[in-house]
């Protein structure tokens, strides 16, 4: 079952600016679209926490364990 696994983070608030936002980071499989300038920027923020983790770990989206990614994903929240 083979297949591409990435992270994507969407940000549902809607921007007063009218600006459509996407930030696509290819060497990470990582995208985040939308939200406001303040949602979009926090998103993108903390995909690099958790891809920087990933890669301190030797680990990369892919490889990582699923309960493994909930616990770095929860503990990088939790420090904002």
């Amino acid at each position: 079952m083979g297949g591409k696994v990435g992270l994507f983070g969407i940000g549902l608030d809607r921007p007063e600016d009218g600006i459509k936002r996407i930030t696509r980071d290819r060497a990470n499989s990582t995208i985040v679209a939308g939200g406001s300038k303040e949602t979009h920027e926090r998103l993108v923020d903390t995909s690099a926490r958790i891809n920087s983790e990933l890669k301190r770990r030797g680990e990369t989206i892919a490889s990582v364990r699923p309960q493994e990614f909930q616990e770095i994903v929860q503990r990088i929240t939790e420090d904002k």
